[in-house]
């Protein structure tokens, strides 16, 4: 490896870590990654519509069958969520219809936590009915029709959930967020599934397709698993946002998490930036792979340093040892390497340097000789 490509690892590795800190500093929640990539798409609690006594009595029926015994009406609440939608999100990913269509068998049954945290203690509510929705006149940003998975969710009225229960009625408890697992996402260039291959495109730039300004963009397609939906406090989307993460990272570039990240911080406003849990589990996880790299790094630059400062020490050995540390800790590793090459160079051409005294007859008859 050279020493531009060390110095620039090491640089590199050290400005992600000082990132990395602060992130942890303001909430950035680094989970040991899953064996598959998962998503984590936010929706919301919707205002339920008056139902009648045969709805209330279908919803009872259907609850009971996720219960030990049968439960009254009066000792259940229950709320609509929108879980996701079609729709283009701020990652520039949607899920397609036939997505949702999967996902809908997938979240029946799933339990409710709150920020993804899968403590048993923050288990709170379970869906129990699930439907694919068309949005009346609403489209989507291709212009298709608008689709979304709504879902209904229970819990039980208890002295624990009466606050939980008042922060959803009250609007205060609204967002949510699913988490999911997909085989593929989709490019909408050039139909690469960029889970498995990375194309030559990035999500949310522009490109021209058929003579036309298309927008590039993923598809996520044929889910596999639904894990759990969250309440959470800030979502990451318009309406329903994708954060990807627990990605186990098979290559030591950090591929387009490195896109995401660069975008996220073009932004950054110095209030905080917000990344996805891909993109986080992504430089963390290469930032332990280039600790190692770093410490060669700092090993190589170290080497250098004691090279030229000798060379130092030989040329001129009036200057004071605490001096020649000094200039050359100002020293790039570059500037070390070529210093280094131009006293080998020198040394390897049979230049005599001399600087203690102008004594001809020290001087090897077979070397030219200069003095300083």
């Amino acid at each position: 490896m050279g020493a531009t490509d060390l110095a620039g690892t090491s640089c590199f590795a050290t400005r992600l870590q000082k990132l990395m800190q602060h992130l942890k500093g303001c909430g950035g929640n680094l989970q040991q990654s899953r064996k598959e990539e998962s998503l984590v798409k936010e929706g919301f609690v919707v205002k339920d519509a008056k139902e009648s006594s045969e709805e209330g009595s279908d919803d009872l029926r259907l609850i009971n069958k996720y219960t030990r015994r049968a439960l009254q009406e009066d000792e259940v609440y229950i709320f609509n969520l929108v879980l996701c939608d079609n729709d283009l999100d701020r990652d520039f990913e949607c899920f397609s219809v036939s997505a949702l269509n999967k996902l809908q068998k997938l979240f029946l049954g799933k339990t409710g936590i709150f920020d993804h945290d899968p403590k048993g203690t923050n288990q709170m509510a379970r869906i129990f009915f699930t439907e694919v929705v068309r949005g009346n006149e609403k489209k989507t940003h291709t212009g298709e029709d608008y689709y979304m998975l709504k879902a209904k969710a229970y819990m039980i009225k208890s002295e624990k959930n009466k606050d939980l229960i008042l922060e959803i009625d009250g609007g205060i408890k609204k967002e949510v967020s699913v988490g999911c697992n997909v085989e593929s996402c989709v490019c909408a260039i050039c139909g690469a599934n960029i889970k498995k291959s990375k194309c030559n495109h990035v999500k949310g730039k522009e490109y021209v397709k058929n003579g036309n300004k298309v927008l590039c963009y993923g598809i996520l397609e044929n889910p596999t698993d639904a894990y759990e939906w969250s309440f959470v406090a800030v979502p990451a989307q318009k309406r329903a946002g994708v954060v990807k993460g627990n990605r186990k990272i098979e290559e030591t570039t950090l591929g387009s998490d490195v896109v995401e990240f660069q975008e996220r911080f073009k932004s950054f406003d110095g209030n905080g930036a917000y990344l996805s849990k891909q993109c986080l589990d992504s430089i963390y996880s290469a930032l332990e792979e280039l600790e190692e790299v770093r410490e060669l790094a700092d090993a190589f630059k170290e080497e250098l340093i004691k090279n030229v400062e000798g060379s130092y020490i030989l040329s001129l050995p009036n200057l004071s040892l605490a001096t020649i540390k000094s200039i050359v800790s100002k020293m790039t590793v570059l500037e070390l390497q070529e210093f280094k090459k131009a006293n080998e160079r020198s040394l390897a051409s049979g230049i005599y340097i001399q600087t203690a005294r102008k004594d001809e007859s020290n001087r090897p008859s077979n070397h030219k000789s200069f003095y300083i």
